[in-house]
């Protein structure tokens, strides 16, 4: 068959679990099922097993410290908290999420990040040698030297893998930087790969990243209105938005500015 069609019920908070059963991102089946029980009849918990941070999709660390402050901004309580670090390929990591309903949803406006507070460089390791995150954070430090510097050795069979970010505070969000490490690259690699996506996004007055961007387009538009500025307009961002506009009544804007995109949403 072509076709797929789905009929929602009414939507029911309660107790949910998860189990992907593989390294599969924990937190994209987090972003699945929470904007739904925004809308539902009480408190939620959603645990999910499987895989908490890879290079394919957000880390828990981005959820926890990027988009849920920015959704608490918007009216919506829910707070994830990271049980255990899970690393592809080996995956057996953990994360839940305490959700409330949303009374309404307040639109959101990220035109400028002002100016930068704070700049963190953390590097967690898991059956990993200890000065592999040594030299990362090193590396990172010679691009970014008011940068503070973390190294966190995992304990407890999360292994083996590598995660490697850069989190950038600034007065009106937090963005991160993320990159993972893989056999045959050095540490120094990962680390440059780190400092050139953060100096792509600090070279520009955008205020949001690009990854970022992609994670506020159902949120804005579940609220009916808000508006970013982003560096690029990337495929994914596109495509995004033009699924949402499928399924909700909003319409999207991307209008070409002298340094990058103004998205803005409307109902």
């Amino acid at each position: 068959s072509q076709q797929l069609r789905f009929t929602p019920g009414p939507i029911r908070g309660g107790e949910y679990r998860f189990a992907i059963g593989s390294a599969g991102s924990c937190m994209l089946v987090l972003q699945t099922v929470l904007p739904a029980l925004w809308f539902a009849d009480g408190s939620s918990r959603v645990e999910v097993h499987g895989g908490t941070h890879n290079q394919a999709a957000p880390s828990a660390d981005f959820i926890c410290r990027v988009w849920e402050p920015l959704l608490a901004r918007m009216g919506i309580s829910q707070r994830t908290t990271l049980i255990k670090h899970g690393f592809y390929p080996a995956g057996g990591g953990a994360a839940a999420t305490v959700v409330e309903p949303a009374a309404s949803l307040r639109g959101l406006t990220l035109i400028s990040r002002g100016e930068t507070l704070r700049t963190t460089a953390e590097a967690l390791l898991a059956a990993v040698p200890y000065h592999v995150g040594e030299r990362e954070v090193a590396t990172l430090e010679a691009h970014f030297p008011q940068a503070e510097k973390n190294v966190v050795a995992l304990e407890g069979g999360c292994g083996p893998g590598n995660a490697l970010s850069l989190m950038i505070q600034s007065e009106q969000l937090t963005e991160l930087f993320a990159a993972f490490g893989v056999k045959g690259t050095s540490a120094e690699a990962v680390a440059n790969q780190v400092a050139h996506e953060a100096r792509r996004y600090l070279a520009s007055p955008a205020a949001v990243g690009e990854h970022l961007a992609d994670q506020l387009i159902l949120p804005l538009a579940l609220a009916g209105e808000g508006a970013f500025t982003v560096a690029r307009a990337s495929a994914h961002l596109l495509t995004n938005i033009a699924v949402v506009e499928r399924f909700l009544p909003v319409r999207f804007s991307c209008e070409a500015t002298e340094s990058g995109y103004l998205v803005r949403v409307s109902d």
